[in-house]
């Protein structure tokens, strides 16, 4: 079903993993690192402010999307961070969440939304991709964290299906 234009498309995936949840949030609040170990991001750059903190931009490249710069709007260190990206009639949100589950366990939620009355058009053409893309990114996680690789040297593959 698609949706009505005053609906903004959101989509989301998020999964238990099998580490702390200091472990996770080390994973993924370290930004500058997502390429060795994620697959739906080819290069990360900071343009102002290597660290996660409001106003914080990144350039993100990622496999079949135009290059984006994201502005951190919102961190909740150890805990949560939100993101966003724009160009005109479009506004990308995402936002990470680690939530502890147990001593060694937590559950991660990534979610992805488009506003704006372009960004509607948007998140309909793309919301294939980006089922895919928040489901790799949340099983890259897992087992990223789940591997105790402190370095995040583990580098997954997209295995597209025929």
């Amino acid at each position: 079903m698609h949706p009505e234009v005053s609906e903004m498309p959101r989509y989301a995936a998020s999964l238990d993993i099998r580490a702390t949840h200091e472990t996770v949030w080390m994973h993924l609040s370290d930004v500058l690192d997502w390429p060795k170990w994620l697959p739906t991001v080819s290069a990360v750059d900071a343009v102002r402010g290597a660290a996660l903190n409001p106003g914080s931009r990144f350039l993100i490249r990622q496999p079949r999307l135009k290059p984006q710069v994201w502005t951190v709007t919102d961190i909740q260190p150890g805990k949560s961070f939100t993101w966003e990206a724009g160009s005109p009639g479009t506004l990308l949100v995402a936002s990470h969440t680690v939530i502890p589950t147990g001593p060694m366990s937590c559950r991660v939620s990534l979610v992805f939304r488009f506003h704006g009355i372009v960004g509607v058009v948007f998140g309909v053409i793309l919301g294939s991709l980006t089922r895919k893309y928040l489901a790799t990114e949340a099983a890259s996680l897992r087992q990223v964290s789940e591997a105790g690789d402190p370095g995040g040297h583990l580098r997954l593959e997209v295995v597209a299906a025929p």
